[in-house]
């Protein structure tokens, strides 16, 4: 086999593989919490951050996300890669976040048995009261 050719077979199987592990993964671990929190309506004076990070579990969504904060709601937008796999806004009230835990600027929370983890700035609501 020629150098070219073995380029060709790891390119080619890349192609493929990576679309569906991204695929595979945001149907495992995001589809769930878009079920169980689906989109509501932002409130006029949300903060919004475009390009932010956060990880479900195990799934790391480094700049794949848009976060907006309101008085209600965490949203979670997807951004143009993952709205590609359908994923689609995540809306988690804040009654249904427990466990903040916050070390560095990300702060780590519960939704359920999922552990999310984002921003510390927009984790500020689920902080309990001091």
């Amino acid at each position: 086999m020629t150098g070219w050719m073995i380029a060709a077979v790891v390119i080619g199987f890349d192609a493929v593989f990576i679309p569906l592990l991204v695929f595979g993964l945001v149907q495992g671990c995001w589809v769930p919490l878009q079920d169980r929190y689906p989109e509501q309506q932002r409130e006029p004076d949300a903060v919004r951050k475009t390009f932010q990070s956060i990880r479900i579990d195990l799934f790391n969504l480094g700049f794949c996300v848009h976060l907006a904060v309101d008085s209600q709601h965490l949203h979670i937008e997807p951004a143009w890669l993952l709205r590609k796999v359908r994923a689609r806004t995540i809306s988690v009230p804040w009654e249904a976040i427990a466990g903040y835990k916050q070390r560095g600027r990300y702060a780590k929370v519960k939704l359920g048995t999922t552990t999310l983890t984002a921003p510390a700035w927009a984790m500020g609501l689920a902080k309990p009261a001091e």
